[in-house]
């Protein structure tokens, strides 16, 4: 990078007031009207996207990536959602049903460290490749590699196929910084890498139904025969249309042409008082262990569940929590207070014999 080595592109990311007189865009600038490579330079003010948690600046760059190509089925995916029962219909139909159909190619790579591993391999030139299914196919691929002198050693040579021990999935750690490693051979003898991106996150999470139950090596009766999937019932923020609600319709209606799950309520955010969603950054988040440690958990959840329906979002304020306090929780004690005390002046035990009303 030469005399821009080490520098920031956004002047926003300098601490401590260290940031230059001129940003990099502007030097750059500056250097290509002084090497009279520029034709024009002018400033041009327009929308840029920002980090939500830090409200810095958000580079992209372009990237290989590999996809999974939901466009091609979205169709279903909208057909198999109108028998999902949801609450509120509204979400289902409307924006989770409109997120549906309009769904692009799920991008699965992900630029990260720690994670699942894209378990494809491929050769330099990307004509020959292979995508591993298991730990006991990559073993066996692993002792062709061997065979084939690209590598020296098994590194699972240790792994009993058949065995669902945790101690015998704990012989080999198939994270990135290990699995990167192992080199394996081509139908044409050709060494084949890892792909160096690992999957996305949000797949994990929608093959919870399965996953859960190391299916497919074990348990395969609990979700073909339908004991344990689809879910009778699930519920989630609203945000998780675009998130878990998404992911699992996704993977359920592309591998099983079912839905994950049949029941789902859609629950609002706690926002805070003002209707802003609470946010370490801003400085409005809540508490809830002082909240209950304060008020309890009684009038904390009374509150909640009188304030909003489950699917709305609520605006939560400590001052609401002191009003259920004195009007409800307050009335509800003195009411209590004044039958226990003369209750138990009158010996009364609650087993007497009924007094009908006419007398």
């Amino acid at each position: 990078m030469g005399q821009y080595s080490g520098k920031y592109v956004k002047n926003e990311y300098y601490k401590n007031e260290s940031a230059p007189e001129k940003s990099i865009d502007v030097e750059i600038a500056i250097d290509l009207k002084k090497e009279n490579k520029a034709f024009k330079v002018e400033k041009y003010e327009h929308s840029y996207p920002h980090c939500w948690r830090t409200d810095k600046p958000v580079l992209y760059y372009p990237l290989d990536s590999w996809f999974i190509k939901v466009s091609a089925v979205k169709d279903r995916f909208v057909s198999l959602n109108k028998t999902i029962n949801w609450k509120p219909e509204s979400t289902g139909v409307g924006r989770f049903g409109n997120w549906l159909e309009n769904a692009n190619d799920w991008n699965l790579s992900r630029s990260r460290y720690w994670g699942i591993p894209i378990p494809i391999w491929r050769t330099e030139d990307g004509k020959e490749k292979i995508c591993i299914s298991s730990v006991e196919q990559l073993k066996d691929e692993c002792t062709k590699s061997v065979k084939a002198g690209l590598m020296k050693s098994n590194p699972l040579e240790g792994f009993i196929p058949g065995n669902m021990s945790k101690e015998n999935y704990d012989c080999f750690d198939l994270h990135k910084n290990h699995v990167d490693k192992i080199i394996l051979a081509s139908a044409s003898g050709q060494p084949m890498k890892r792909e160096k991106d690992l999957i996305d996150v949000w797949f994990d999470s929608g093959s919870m139904p399965y996953a859960q139950w190391h299916y497919p090596f074990e348990n395969k009766n609990l979700i073909d025969e339908h004991q344990s999937y689809p879910a009778d019932f699930i519920a989630e923020g609203v945000d998780q249309t675009r998130g878990w609600f998404y992911t699992l319709h996704a993977i359920s209606s592309m591998v099983f042409d079912k839905v994950a799950y049949k029941n789902v309520i859609s629950n609002g955010l706690v926002l805070d008082k003002s209707g802003q969603k609470m946010s370490k950054r801003l400085g409005n988040a809540v508490d809830p262990f002082k909240t209950l440690a304060s008020f309890g958990p009684d009038a904390t959840r009374w509150y909640m569940i009188t304030n909003a329906q489950p699917w709305d979002n609520l605006k939560f304020d400590l001052d609401g929590i002191k009003e259920v306090q004195r009007k409800f929780f307050g009335t509800l004690y003195n009411t209590y207070g004044f039958f226990s005390l003369y209750a138990n002046v009158d010996g009364y035990k609650g087993d007497e014999k009924i007094i009908p009303l006419e007398n």
